[in-house]
This record gives C-alpha cells, sequence and structure tokens, in this order.
C-alpha cells in the first residue's frame, strides 16, 4: 500500500480478511466499508468484523442482506460448504 496508494479496490477484500484473523477487528470493518463490488460471499462475512468491533447496526444490516440475497442461509452450510460462499 505505501509502494502503490492506488492499489486496485479487490485488495480490500484481502486486506479484510487478513485484518479480521489477525484480531484486528477494527482495521477489517474499515476495509469491508471499502469493498466497491462485494461478492456474494462478502455479504456473509461482514457482520463479524462489524459485531466484534461493537457496530450492532452494521452487523445487523449486513445480516440481513444475508438473509435478503440467500433465505436458506445457514452457519451449518457455510461451514459445510467448500470454500463457504453464499449460493445466490
Amino acid at each position: 500500500m505505501q509502494l502503490n496508494p492506488n492499489y486496485p479496490a479487490w485488495y480490500n477484500q484481502a486486506f479484510r480478511f487478513a485484518y479480521f484473523f489477525d484480531g484486528q477487528f477494527d482495521k477489517s470493518l474499515k476495509y469491508a466499508k471499502l469493498v466497491t463490488e462485494p461478492f456474494a460471499a462478502d455479504y456473509d462475512i461482514s457482520p463479524r468484523p462489524a459485531a466484534m468491533t461493537g457496530d450492532i447496526v452494521s452487523a445487523k444490516a449486513a445480516a440481513a442482506e444475508v438473509a435478503r440475497l440467500n433465505p436458506d442461509w445457514s452457519v451449518e452450510q457455510y461451514l459445510s460448504d467448500s470454500g463457504g460462499y453464499l449460493r445466490i
């Protein structure tokens, strides 16, 4: 990022994951909000850093988007599905 401050937008998805799994939920949430063209799977991941930082409003909004996109989504489906992606 220091070498290329105009990095491609999709980098934000990788930063979001990296910071989330490093326990830096505030940074994960920051980069989640910068994802400009989210994939379906981005919606099922978005509530996590929001909830971990106490941003319950954003967490609920992201969870509602998951339910809207796939009313049959469940944690069990996510964990058993290869890659955990939402099926829309």
